[in-house]
Parts: structure tokens; C-alpha cells; sequence
């Protein structure tokens, strides 16, 4: 019998607030079921301040994090332990079962650069979910950070959006739920409810959908050409304000 799997991408400077993360998880916990449910997360808005606390500095090439040794180490750091480690604890306190993973862990996910002038950043190319699958058979919830593996075995910074995209469509998930800030694609202050794949292009170029919400849409079309059945767009209480067929 095929399995449903649930993947939950989280992101944003809400994850900077410890109190504001214990609410989201309280509110996504009827969506955070043992043995279906995974969760992804981002955390660009830590890196900065680890960044600058360390004394490495930020660059960008259209808008985009150039990413030496130095600032995939503390990229590495901050997603993988400080972020990762975080939203565990915060699901155990829920009485959640769960165990950090990343995208290195038993090549979960190898990744290539796609543009050698941004360094270490990267887009998944190949992924291998048989150890998300065995962590969730054991009613524990897999804690997913998007850091992944290059070609030469050293890890990659990878958009979490697209990571989270990727892993939904390698599962065949049955939802595929990106949790933000607006709770969805909002037009003339409402959200559109049903959105298809072949309309988003044309609201990202009339400006319907920008900033933060390009790649998530980008990242649904992705999970929903890869067969993924469902693809939402919540807002931080897990209401469901876009849903994308």
C-alpha cells in the first residue's frame, strides 16, 4: 500500500524568534503526523547574522548569497546545527519524535553549482529519500536541511524552497505545504484560492507574485509536474490560503 507522505517547508525571520517558532510548530502539529510527515527548513536571515558575528562578509550577485569556503562553513553551521537542532527541540515539546537530518546525510541529496561566479550554491540534481523513509517508518519526523552534497563530496548551499521541492517529488508526496508569511498569493487583496501551474508564470511577470514568493511558486510547479497530488500555500497558523492544481 503506497504511503502518504506530508513534506512542510518552513522559512523566513520568523525562525530568529524561538517563542514565534513554538507557535508555528503548535499550529502545524495536526500536520506534523508520525510516519507521514517530514519538515524542511531555511534560516537565510540567522546566516546573516552568523555572518556578520564572525566577521565573514556578505556578498551578492542578483540577489543571490556568493558562497566561498568560508560562508558555506558558516551556512553549514547555522542550517545544519543552530537551525536544525532548534526546530527538533521545538517538536520534541510538542511531543514530537524527531531527528535532524541534512541533505549530506547518506546522500540524500547531491547538488551541482549553477553558477560558478556565486561559489558554493547549488540546485538538487539527484536525490535518494531511502533514509527519510526509514527515519519515518520508526514514527519519527525527519528535520530536513537543505545543505547538500556537490560533486567533490563537500556540501553545497541549495535554495530550501526548490530542496524541499525535490524531496516532495522523489516521495510522490501526498502534500507539499510552503509555509509563509502572506499564507498565499494574494490579487487585488484577496488570496486566489486555485491557482494553476500554468498561470503562475504570467503573475510573476506582471508582478502579482514577487519577492519571496517567486521561488515558492517556482518550487510548486516543480512539486506538482513531479508528482506531487496536492500543493498548498499556508500562512504560519497552517491555514491554507493558495493551493496550487
Amino acid at each position: 500500500m503506497k504511503k502518504n507522505y506530508r513534506v512542510i517547508k518552513i522559512g523566513g525571520s520568523v525562525l530568529n524568534s524561538d517563542d514565534a517558532v513554538g507557535r508555528i510548530i503548535k499550529c502545524l502539529k495536526p500536520k506534523l503526523i508520525p510516519g507521514e510527515s517530514l519538515l524542511v527548513h531555511g534560516g537565510g536571515s540567522d546566516i546573516t547574522y552568523w555572518l556578520g558575528r564572525l566577521g565573514v562578509k556578505a556578498e551578492f550577485i542578483d540577489g543571490q548569497r556568493v558562497t566561498d569556503d568560508d560562508t558555506m562553513n558558516v551556512v553549514e553551521m547555522v542550517l545544519s546545527g543552530l537551525m536544525n537542532k532548534k526546530l527538533v527541540n521545538m517538536l520534541r515539546k510538542e511531543s514530537l519524535r524527531a531527528a535532524g537530518v541534512s541533505g549530506r546525510d547518506s546522500s540524500l541529496a547531491k547538488a551541482e553549482v549553477i553558477d560558478p561566479r556565486l561559489g558554493r550554491v547549488g540546485k538538487v540534481v539527484q536525490t535518494d529519500p531511502s533514509l527519510l523513509i526509514s527515519i519515518m517508518a520508526g514514527g519519527i519526523i525527519p528535520v530536513v536541511s537543505p545543505v547538500s552534497e556537490g560533486a567533490d563530496g563537500g556540501a553545497l548551499n541549495v535554495n530550501a524552497d526548490f530542496f524541499a521541492a525535490a524531496l516532495a517529488s522523489s516521495l510522490k508526496a501526498s502534500e507539499f505545504n510552503l509555509v509563509t508569511d502572506s499564507g498565499g498569493v494574494i490579487k487585488d487583496g484577496e488570496f486566489i484560492r486555485n491557482l494553476s501551474c500554468g498561470d503562475i508564470p504570467e503573475l510573476i511577470r506582471v508582478g502579482v507574485a514577487k519577492d519571496g514568493m517567486i521561488p515558492k511558486l517556482q518550487a510548486a510547479i516543480l512539486a506538482a509536474t513531479g508528482g506531487v497530488a496536492k500543493v498548498n500555500i499556508l500562512d504560519y497558523e497552517g491555514n491554507e490560503g493558495t493551493c496550487i492544481v
